[in-house]
């Protein structure tokens, strides 16, 4: 289902009754288009914004306050007879109509579209939203609003109309009916202000700019803080129903298929970091979710379950159509601020966006009793070499407490490849105070911590235990990320208090098993080369390649402390750490291809 709103129409649904001047009685046509207006004076001005047809009204908590709000479509149990269900009412829509706008660079120099922006900042972002001409800034409801259009009757001298502004400026428009075409299987992009459609519930979609990117946001942002009243259908939609507010574009694609859909937001908190996916008739993909990455614009195609909060991968794949798709990008809270999508067809990779070099990446090695991590050392110094813009460090020897020697050779081999690793082995204390330091270096700056866990998570919870002693504060921006063989045998060599406090303090992310083998179920690669068959194929091929390659000699020693397996599973927790986690169709091979 498509859905076309006229400009007006969009700005009076998102405007609420305030922002629109009592006096002026616009002509709105309501088929199709979700309209409500809350306020004290919501049943006298709801005729003026949304027309002459039958309301629903209801009382309502609007920031914290029990207010009136009138809608053309039912609210509550109680309707009137004769007012429409929201889906009722959005199949009144226009069968054919325009394609989306064609995505522009940002910013760019606007003479034809509206731009509202809200908030303190609003004439700085609508200055960097490409505005160059006269604006008006009213505040409505104590928050500053400035456009680019009159907003109020007492406008500055100079600034346009909205008829004026949204004339046809453009000398040679793009045919809609002819959209540029798309690749076969090519991955599709979406810009968030690019929609075609709008729903706001009782929240506004606002065009904002910041860290250099423009996207939408729910606004007001009233649930900032666990703290806040968490209210559902008015800033919480846990899964999408009626009220949920969204976004609706149209997309075409040449070949119908499978498709990864991950989306980019700006999260700040722990309160805005959640969306909804629809796709032609259903909601298909709910609760992406974002934990990593605070603070800056971060891809994520994690989706949240009850056993994971901050979710989980192969969770996010679609079905899309060749030709129209018709997708919404709704919210889980306000405050979501979105500014690009895509669909990715099932089994391309997708370059990753280089990490912000500020944050810390970790790489723990327990080096003993299990010698894999000889061979995961030289992996993870590869993949390395290709970010060198990473700030990394290494420590060996977090075998935890069930383990009192290191494979012999191991401090060596860790240090030929990084020769600033920490020794935990034999001077644990001074690695843990060592950690904690550069850790709360990097959590004060207001960056994160990424560990890579290639082992227990006892020396972890030192390092957090403390940073907690230190009055550290905020340690959720620590990130374990934990893959484990079998059912979890790194957390049951973790002391039960040490494992519980790493996720009580930090994020705690688990991913599937490096050692799991290939297939439509492996959500990561798979390091181990039949690992009790060193005459496998496979394994005879990678220990030809790495014996060939530039660290031939760290290999050979790794291999020899493994009885000539290949097993390098630990590296998983580092490729997801980067963003280059790969599907399980990825093997041992592979990466001597991309590596090697």
């Amino acid at each position: 289902m498509k859905i076309q709103l006229t400009l007006l129409a969009l700005l009076v649904t998102s405007l609420g009754a305030q922002a629109l001047p009592t006096h002026q009685t616009p002509e709105v046509s309501t088929a199709g288009v979700a309209c409500s207006v809350y306020g004290a004076n919501a049943r006298r001005d709801f005729k003026a914004q949304c027309g002459d047809v039958k309301p629903d009204c209801d009382q309502v908590f609007v920031n914290g306050v029990k207010t009136e709000m009138c809608a053309n479509h039912q609210l509550g149990l109680n309707a009137p007879p004769g007012v429409p269900t929201l889906e009722e009412l959005l199949s009144q829509t226009d069968l054919d109509p325009a394609d989306p706008e064609p995505n522009d660079p940002d910013p760019i120099e606007i003479t034809n579209e509206a731009l509202l922006f809200t908030g303190n900042n609003a004439r700085q972002e609508l200055l960097e939203a490409g505005w160059k001409g006269k604006m008006d800034c009213d505040v409505v409801g104590g928050v500053l609003n400035c456009a680019n259009y009159r907003i109020g009757p007492g406008a500055p001298a100079g600034v346009l109309t909205l008829e004026e502004l949204t004339g046809d400026t453009d000398p040679d428009p793009i045919d809609p009916d002819e959209p540029d075409p798309i690749e076969p299987g090519a991955t599709v992009t979406i810009q968030a202000e690019s929609f075609n459609g709008r729903f706001d519930s009782v929240k506004n979609w606002a065009q904002q700019s910041e860290l250099g990117e423009v996207g939408m946001k729910l606004t007001p942002d009233t649930r900032v803080t666990h703290n806040d009243a968490l209210i559902p259908g008015q800033n919480f939609w846990n899964f999408a129903d009626a009220t949920t507010p969204y976004l609706s574009y149209t997309i075409n694609v040449e070949v119908a298929g499978s498709y990864e859909v991950e989306v980019r937001a700006l999260s700040k908190g722990t309160e805005d970091n959640g969306a909804h996916i629809w796709v032609n008739g259903s909601w298909a993909v709910e609760r992406v979710q974002w934990c990593a990455g605070k603070n800056e614009w971060t891809w994520s195609d994690r989706v949240r379950t009850a056993a994971n909060h901050c979710g989980e991968l192969g969770r996010n794949v679609v079905n899309l159509n060749a030709g129209d798709n018709f997708i919404r990008l709704g919210a889980r809270e306000d405050g979501l601020f979105v500014d690009k999508f895509r669909f990715i067809p099932v089994g391309t990779v997708v370059d990753p966006e280089p990490i912000d070099s500020e944050h810390l990446v970790v790489l723990h090695h327990d080096n003993g009793p299990d010698p894999d991590d000889l061979q995961a050392l030289i992996a993870n110094r590869e993949i390395l070499n290709e970010f060198p813009e990473v700030d990394f460090m290494v420590v060996h020897g977090t075998q935890g407490h069930e383990f009192t020697n290191t494979v012999d050779g191991s401090l060596a081999h860790t240090r030929a490849l990084f020769p600033g690793a920490l020794d935990a082995d034999n001077n644990y204390a001074q690695s843990v105070l060592t950690s904690a330091t550069a850790w709360q270096l990097t959590l004060n700056a207001g960056k994160e911590v990424y560990v890579a866990e290639g082992g227990p998570s006892d020396f972890t919870s030192d390092v957090l235990r403390e940073l907690q002693g230190r009055g550290v504060g905020n340690l959720k921006r620590v990130f374990v990320v934990q893959h484990s063989h079998g059912q979890g045998w790194n957390e049951s060599m973790t002391l039960t208090a040490n494992m519980n406090l790493v996720k009580n303090l930090a994020t705690y992310v688990t991913i599937g098993n490096g050692n799991a083998g290939t297939g439509s179920n492996s959500t990561t690669a798979d390091f181990n080369a039949d690992r009790f068959n060193p005459s496998n194929p496979e394994a005879t091929e990678f220990r030809a390649r790495a014996l060939a390659s530039q660290y031939s000699s760290l290999w050979s020693f790794a291999f020899q402390r493994l009885n000539s397996n290949v097993d390098f599973s630990d590296t998983v927790e580092l490729m997801e750490i980067l963003g280059i986690s790969k599907p399980g169709s990825y093997n041992t091979l592979s990466f001597a291809n991309e590596f090697f």
